[in-house]
């Protein structure tokens, strides 16, 4: 059986190259900020509108997806999914989601973040992005559904890079109490399940993240990061 891969090559430039930063490491006992100097501000923090670098540098800390990269490999590890089974011939994949996770604005994380989170991406949501670059790398999935902590997707075929495509930093899972608050403006103000949330941005100048208090995880040692 041939796989078809879909998996855009920028996306597996920026995965190999390591341009992706991800700055929730441990610091200093004494370091209390990290400070990143950069050419260029980012766009949108959004991360189904993300493309480029300079705004995945930020959206890594703000939010989480299914499944994730290990370290700067392609190996992928478990983050908001704890477990899945695949059936049908590889067409049918069925998560079970972690549970007692909290979005930065104090609702849970569940099946129906998942379902709307990849509904906006599949342009199945009448508050979808601006724009979805990455938009080729979903369309092998045919529709997703899910309750309390479980989520099924069911693809159009087979797809040998499925698992790497919801890996991928424009697949992250966002707060559908946020999206439907801010409307087009969810772009200015993000929000998902990552270790970071957004303090301040002052466009051109610099991006502000804190600490995320009701993180789900081990807490980052660093406790804030600004973008120059």
């Amino acid at each position: 059986m041939k796989w078809k891969v879909v998996v855009p090559v920028l996306f597996l430039v920026l995965v190999a190259g390591g341009v992706v930063l991800i700055v929730t490491k441990r610091g200093k006992k004494d370091g209390s900020v990290l400070i990143y100097a950069r050419g260029t501000d980012s766009t949108t923090l959004d991360p189904a509108e993300v493309e480029s670098g300079e705004d995945a540098k930020v959206t890594e800390s703000l939010y989480e997806t299914l499944l994730g990269f290990k370290g700067d490999t392609t190996d992928l590890e478990p983050r908001l999914a704890t477990s899945y089974v695949a059936s049908d011939g590889g067409k049918t994949w069925t998560f079970q989601l972690r549970t007692g996770v909290k979005f930065h604005d104090g609702t849970e994380f569940n099946a129906e973040a998942v379902v709307f989170t990849f509904n906006r991406l599949l342009g199945k949501e009448s508050l979808r992005p601006k724009t979805v670059p990455y938009g080729e790398a979903f369309e092998v999935i045919e529709r997703v559904e899910g309750a309390g902590q479980s989520v099924t997707f069911t693809l159009k075929r087979p797809s040998a890079t499925f698992l790497q495509v919801i890996a991928m930093f424009g697949a992250a899972i966002v707060s559908p109490s946020a999206v439907r608050k801010y409307g087009e403006k969810f772009s200015l103000n993000p929000c998902g399940t990552g270790p970071y949330k957004l303090s301040e941005w002052q466009s051109g100048v610099k991006i502000v993240l804190q600490k995320f208090d009701g993180y789900w995880a081990e807490p980052p040692g660093i406790p804030k990061l600004i973008f120059l």
